[in-house]
């Protein structure tokens, strides 16, 4: 898991207004996952497939904290200045967040409804028959899964996911085990899931079983 990870955010009195809106036709998934399990390589094939399109909240969110808009806010929240000549040190941010649960909320209600405000004109814009896949680590650690039609979960386990961390990402086991202990076990993930897609295999496996599920969802798109 990337630092930003730790500020991904969202604000469940926003997707709701997503979901009501009667002019939007498109279908609206979650994609979560434990740290490590393939999320965003299960987002990136879906985003090649016609009729998906995927929103990715760790990006929206580390582009927001980046900016200057947010600067004095984050510096206020987390007791000291993250950003050095004006860039933010994503990792001491993360290092931070990750050591204190109150800041890390803080952050989430900060970004929140910038994120789903980008969520609405997104899917507002959406034609009908497509489907949109809000990619988010975090989604039942901030109570949000009832609000989508449904929840994808990848998964592998923790022994895979630590594999992949320390050689793909450079990560030490510290810092795995402290990311990891900010989220919901990758197996009660998947246990709450509607969906899941098991990442442990090869890449031509989970991108079988990721063409499987996305034929699935777009067979489910109402008429």
């Amino acid at each position: 898991m990337s630092p930003e990870h730790a500020i991904v955010a969202s604000n469940h009195t926003y997707l709701p207004l997503v979901l009501s809106e009667e002019h939007i036709m498109a279908d609206i998934y979650g994609l979560t996952g434990g740290i490590g399990c393939g999320k965003s390589s299960i987002a990136k094939q879906l985003a090649t497939i016609p009729g998906f399109r995927i929103f990715d909240t760790d990006s929206v969110a580390k582009k927001m904290l980046e900016s200057d808009v947010h600067r004095d806010a984050v510096n206020a929240i987390v007791g000291e200045d993250v950003y050095l000549h004006g860039t933010l040190e994503k990792a001491r941010l993360a290092e931070i967040l990750f050591s204190d649960a109150e800041k890390r909320r803080a952050i989430e209600a900060l970004v929140g409804p910038g994120i789903w405000a980008r969520i609405h004109l997104i899917a507002r814009d959406m034609p009908p028959q497509s489907i949109l896949i809000v990619e988010s680590a975090l989604i039942y650690e901030q109570h949000t899964e009832n609000l989508f039609k449904g929840i994808i979960a990848a998964y592998c386990p923790n022994n895979i996911a630590d594999r992949r961390l320390r050689k793909g990402r450079g990560m030490l086991s510290g810092d795995i085990a402290a990311r990891r202990a900010a989220q919901l076990p990758a197996e009660e993930k998947a246990k709450r899931a509607d969906y899941v897609i098991n990442t442990s295999g090869r890449r031509r496996e989970v991108a079988v079983r990721t063409v499987s599920l996305a034929q699935k969802l777009l067979s489910a798109l109402n008429p």
